[in-house]
C-alpha cells in the first residue's frame, strides 16, 4: 500500500468540518470525495482489541481537549463483537439507538454513515426509498466509520454519537490518524 499523508488527511478533515458547519450550501461532491479518500487511506495492517481500546481512549481525549458541551457515546465493534463502549455523563439511550443505526449502515454498505448521508443528499432521496431499508434501523448521518484492513476487507465499525454529524465523523477520523501515526500495537 502506498504511503499515507496523514497531515493532508487531518487538514482535509478540518476543512470538511469547517465547510459543513459554516456553509449550509456546502459542496456535496467535494465532501463526498474527501470522505471517500479518508475511507480509502485510513486502513489498518491489522488491528487488535488493545488497538480498539486505544482508539476509544484517543477519541475520549480528543473529545475532552475540544471541550465539547454535548455528551457522546463511543462504540467499537470487531467481527460482530463489541470491544469498546463508553458513555459520557449526560448521554442517553438515544445515543445508543443512533449508534445502532450508524453501525447497521456502515456494516451493510461498507462506507461511512456520513458518506451515505452525503450520497442521499446528492441524490435527493432516502435510504428507505433507494435501498428499501427501514429508517428506524439505518442512519444516513455522520458518526459511523468502517474499520478496514489494508487488504480492503472491512472487519468492524467505529461509531460516535452526540455531536453534530460532521463532528462525530471527524473525531473518528482524527483518532484513526493518531493511532495509525503511532502504529497500532498489532502491527508492532
Amino acid at each position: 500500500m502506498a504511503s499515507v499523508d496523514y497531515v493532508t488527511i487531518l487538514e482535509n478533515s478540518v476543512a470538511l468540518e469547517n465547510q459543513f458547519l459554516q456553509n449550509p450550501s456546502f459542496d456535496v461532491l467535494l465532501c463526498q470525495q474527501c470522505v471517500k479518500e479518508q475511507e480509502r487511506a485510513l486502513r489498518f495492517p491489522s488491528i487488535s482489541y488493545s488497538d480498539c481500546y486505544n482508539l476509544g481512549e484517543i477519541i475520549r481525549k480528543l473529545y475532552s481537549q475540544a471541550k465539547y458541551t454535548a455528551p457522546i457515546v463511543i462504540d467499537i465493534v470487531i467481527n460482530g463483537h463489541q470491544v469498546f463502549h463508553a458513555a459520557f455523563d449526560g448521554s442517553s439511550p438515544d445515543n445508543d439507538a443512533f449508534i445502532k443505526r450508524k453501525y447497521a449502515t456502515v456494516n451493510r454498505f461498507h462506507m461511512s454513515s456520513f458518506r451515505m448521508g452525503l450520497n442521499m443528499s446528492k441524490d435527493k432521496t432516502t435510504m428507505s426509498q433507494k435501498y428499501n431499508v427501514p429508517d428506524e434501523e439505518y442512519g444516513a448521518f455522520g458518526g459511523g466509520f468502517p474499520i478496514t484492513l489494508t487488504s480492503g476487507v472491512q472487519i468492524g465499525v467505529i461509531c460516535v454519537s452526540g455531536l453534530r454529524q460532521v463532528q462525530d465523523h471527524c473525531i473518528i477520523v482524527r483518532a484513526i490518524v493518531q493511532l495509525l501515526q503511532n502504529g497500532p500495537a498489532a502491527s508492532k
